[in-house]
């Protein structure tokens, strides 16, 4: 499958991962989508979290779907922190 823009990644289907968020197993629903069998675009949301993430790559094998789970988990731990409260 390709995918050239993240409004793409919502046309296609959904995939459930756990990942790691703020110290705890959580669910992340999303789609990646490739080229030539590198991840070019991910769309991730973390329904528990309340976050929802597009990455995207101009280079094949950017592992975007890892790049997003970081970005969540820095928002996950903001959440989490007590100064954010």
């Amino acid at each position: 499958m390709f995918v050239s823009t993240p409004s793409h990644l919502v046309r296609f289907g959904w995939d459930i991962k756990t990942v790691r968020l703020a110290g705890k197993q959580s669910r992340a629903v999303g789609q990646d989508g490739d080229s030539l069998g590198g991840m070019e675009a991910s769309l991730v949301t973390v329904p528990e979290h309340s976050i929802v993430l597009g990455a995207t790559s101009n280079i094949s094998h950017a592992d975007t779907f890892s790049l997003a789970v970081q970005v969540a988990e820095a928002f996950a731990a903001h959440a989490k922190s007590p100064r954010s409260r």
